[in-house]
């Protein structure tokens, strides 16, 4: 077992995006909110770092998130394997650009873009818990709860959709 394990599992001094996807989110999530900074004050960068993380949290809303179990051959459970959901993934890539745009109109749009488009491509799997989750933590309103996102949001080019 423990030739399989060493096989299996590789240790290293730094994390990679290639391991570990929320490494690779929190970069372009500090990529946007570095970008807000009055220091920089570059509302373009920002939304393109959350352009490219809607893209990611596309690709991660077609995957099973969350922990694993792994059981033997009889059933039993053997390993726990814990894993990040897509609560914790949304709040990471968007929640502070969130935060730190919220007064910036490009980023807002931005922020209700990747809303809409994660709600409407990933609802009929997860029967809207992704639409609902995504557009609380997009909403530049504290208090927001509705489950439905906004039908009328510009696109990047200003067509609305």
């Amino acid at each position: 077992m423990s030739a399989g394990l060493a096989r299996g599992v590789r240790l290293g001094f730094e994390r990679t995006a290639e391991q570990d996807v929320a490494f690779g989110v929190r970069q372009l999530a500090d990529v946007a909110s570095k970008a807000l900074s009055p220091a920089i004050n570059d509302p373009y960068t920002a939304v393109q770092a959350v352009d490219h993380l809607s893209v990611i949290l596309a690709a991660l809303a077609t995957r099973p998130l969350g922990g694993r179990t792994l059981s033997d051959r009889h059933g039993a459970a053997r390993v726990h394997i814990p894993g990040r959901d897509w609560e914790y993934f949304i709040d990471l890539g968007l929640g502070q650009v969130r935060r730190f745009g919220h007064t910036e109109p490009r980023v807002v749009l931005a922020l209700l873009r990747v809303a809409r488009d994660l709600g409407k491509n990933s609802a009929r799997r997860h029967d809207g818990q992704l639409s609902k989750t995504t557009y609380a933590c997009c909403s530049t309103t504290s208090g927001a709860t509705s489950p439905n996102p906004p039908t009328a949001i510009p696109s990047s080019n200003g067509a609305t959709s």
